[in-house]
């Protein structure tokens, strides 16, 4: 696409320079053109969920910039009539759903423009990102009401439809719904367009990354990487002394007996969480409880605030360095 400075018509895309990058549009007329949200200077502290499909006026759109209007050449899709594109701008209004790399204003303009959702300018950014490390952690409540839909694919679905324990079962199901959420937020893919397979171990997996998922009285967690990954999330709360000696190795068994006992269910919970995230990194079978109390390696502890409580995370991961934890998601 050529890009000139020239007075835009009806149904033609444009776009304005915002630092480094452009922000895109549909033009109308000067009082109305139809973008996917304003401009990102206008947005700073708006979250991605609630950018939305909007109109605003060519003022508002340029924030003091030069606009540019874009024309297609001819090896090119043919760009739908004008008044179609409006049309369909139109009745994107309030949309939502934006990301930055796989659905932002350039995907929406173009889409409008001539049924191509593509966006030149995070084709390189993307590529720069699919080749970096990623290990992205989420973390939700389980809602208290509402009623429980379906998810893909049918197999995941008829084992959360076998588990006769309510709570287990919405366990399972919210557990999943986030991994949907992920899956989406990590990599702009819808999770019915994803592969899944479950192992006669039980274990999940599928072709686009690695994930692990956790499970505990009212949170869920999962982490996701292009690397292998482990995540445990527990509530921190007593635990039995027989518990206790299957998961301490000797030498946390002499660091606790030096900490206080306000803290000591702290420090045993984190250290169950610690050898489960290793457990599920290292796709570990058979283990003894004497080779599961000494498992060690590389893993990134938090403690997170639950309404009910506080929880120990742990994130087995061999890029610490590289972890982002997105607290506070909601399930609906």
């Amino acid at each position: 696409m050529k890009w000139v400075l020239k007075e835009p018509r009806l149904g033609d895309i444009i776009r304005t320079k915002v630092g480094l990058l452009y922000h895109y549009g549909i033009y109308v007329n000067d009082e109305e053109i139809i973008q996917f949200g304003l401009s990102p200077s206008l947005r700073k502290d708006t979250p991605p969920a609630d950018i939305a499909v909007c109109s605003s006026n060519k003022d508002l759109f340029l924030n003091g910039e030069f606009l540019e209007v874009g024309e297609l050449e001819s090896t090119e899709p043919k760009r739908f009539d004008p008044q179609k594109t409006v049309e369909l701008a139109r009745k994107r209004l309030g949309e939502k759903g934006y990301h930055i790399l796989y659905n932002n204003c350039e995907h929406f303009a173009n889409d409008c423009l001539c049924g191509k959702k593509v966006s030149a300018q995070t084709n390189s950014v993307r590529e720069f990102f699919q080749k970096m490390p990623l290990v992205n952690v989420y973390l939700a409540e389980i809602p208290r009401q509402g009623e429980m839909g379906k998810v893909y694919p049918p197999a995941r679905q008829a084992e959360i439809d076998a588990v006769s324990n309510e709570k287990v079962k919405r366990e399972k199901y919210y557990v999943w719904k986030l991994l949907e959420h992920g899956l989406y937020g990590s990599f702009g893919k819808k999770i019915e367009d994803i592969q899944f397979t479950k192992h006669d171990t039980g274990k999940w997996t599928c072709n686009q990354c690695e994930f692990s998922l956790s499970h505990s009285h009212n949170l869920v967690c999962v982490a996701i990487s292009r690397a292998p990954i482990g995540v445990d999330i527990e509530k921190i709360q007593p635990i039995k002394t027989s518990v206790v000696e299957k998961i301490l190795s000797d030498k946390e068994k002499m660091e606790s007996e030096s900490i206080c006992a306000k803290e000591k269910e702290a420090y045993w919970i984190k250290a169950w969480t610690k050898k489960e995230s290793l457990f599920k990194a290292q796709n570990l079978k058979g283990t003894t409880f004497e080779e599961f109390k000494n498992l060690d390696g590389d893993v990134v502890q938090r403690i997170v605030e639950g309404s009910d409580g506080d929880y120990a995370l742990s994130v087995a991961t061999n890029t610490p360095d590289r972890i982002r934890i997105f607290n506070g998601i909601k399930l609906l």
